[in-house]
């Protein structure tokens, strides 16, 4: 049973090559379990504006795998759109019953 820590708030629609998620690990279709110590799709793009340049672990679900694992993620400037070159979007449990 997935416990309410387990429940994923966001989901990843895409990731640029060579960005700060890729190289991270992050791919299309990770839901997102834990951002550093966010919980709740709103609190993502803050938290990654006070942590640039500075590495945090984030949790992922990810389709077809049997547990949820963790990727270090450091958000800086760099050729590309954002902080970490990928998108978020709010996940519902209710999508993924």
């Amino acid at each position: 049973a997935v416990t309410s820590e387990e429940r994923p708030f966001a989901s990843i629609t895409a990731v640029k090559s060579g960005s700060p998620a890729d190289q991270a690990g992050l791919i299309v279709g990770d839901l997102l379990v834990r951002y550093g110590d966010i919980t709740d799709f709103n609190g993502i793009a803050p938290f990654t504006q006070r942590h640039l340049n500075e590495a945090f672990l984030v949790k992922v679900f990810r389709p077809n795998f049997p547990r949820a694992f963790t990727l270090e993620v450091r958000p800086r400037a760099w050729s590309g759109p954002g902080l970490l070159g990928c998108n978020f979007v709010p996940h519902s449990s209710a999508d993924s019953s």
